[in-house]
């Protein structure tokens, strides 16, 4: 049976990647790396998931809401992009929707964290749509490239690059499932068997490689 390997960047890479990247996609990003969220988690997150007095976020994930404790550091991050990016840009486009006559976007908390009309060049005006994976994905790529990394890097790279640290740190099989939102032990156990010390390592056909390091 052929053995198909997904490689991952080294602390050191994702590091300088994470200090490459522009806003919004160093805080999804910096997400990813600290609490191993799906980027369909990050997309999903809305401004009122955030309790920044107590660094708590609300992370969605295939098994509901759970409570995440963040670092001080994306905490801060998360807090400065939602006041100093975010707010502004919500308080223009309400005046915006009144000027037109058109709805508002609602109430602040209850916006995304990451809407897509943020960016330029979006084609949406809709606050309810959120950065596409693709688009986040483009920009990860770049930013690696920029520093000097040509592995792949898949929408859901970060993820798994968090996953191999914490395990690589001593966590529990137990804490990885709960960190990483499994809805079965037995995912979670699958993707500890396939790590090693330079990524990810699939027994099947290589072109499966990917989307079971996608789906993990």
């Amino acid at each position: 049976m052929k053995t198909a390997k997904t490689s991952l960047p080294d602390s050191d890479t994702v590091c300088r990647l994470l200090m490459a990247l522009a806003p919004p996609y160093d805080v999804m990003a910096w997400l990813m790396v600290e609490t191993a969220a799906r980027v369909h988690d990050v997309q999903a997150l809305r401004i009122g998931d955030l309790r920044p007095e107590s660094r708590v976020l609300k992370l969605p994930g295939e098994c509901g809401v759970r409570d995440v404790v963040l670092s001080e550091g994306l905490a801060d991050a998360l807090n400065r992009f939602r006041e100093d990016l975010l707010r502004p840009a919500f308080a223009w486009l309400e005046r915006e929707n009144r000027r037109n006559a058109k709805r508002g976007p609602g109430r602040f908390a209850a916006q995304r964290f990451f809407p897509a009309w943020l960016l330029d060049g979006n084609g949406t005006d809709d606050p309810d749509v959120p950065i596409s994976t693709e688009d986040a994905t483009v920009a990860w790529r770049a930013a690696a490239k920029s520093v000097g990394y040509y592995g792949p890097i898949h929408s859901n790279t970060l993820r798994l690059f968090a996953a191999k640290a914490r395990w690589e740190q001593g966590s529990s099989i137990q804490e990885l499932h709960d960190m990483l939102g499994h809805r079965d032990l037995m995912t979670t156990l699958l993707l500890v068997q396939s790590l090693d010390e330079r990524g990810l390592r699939f027994a099947g056909a290589p072109s499966h490689s990917d989307g079971i390091a996608h789906a993990a």
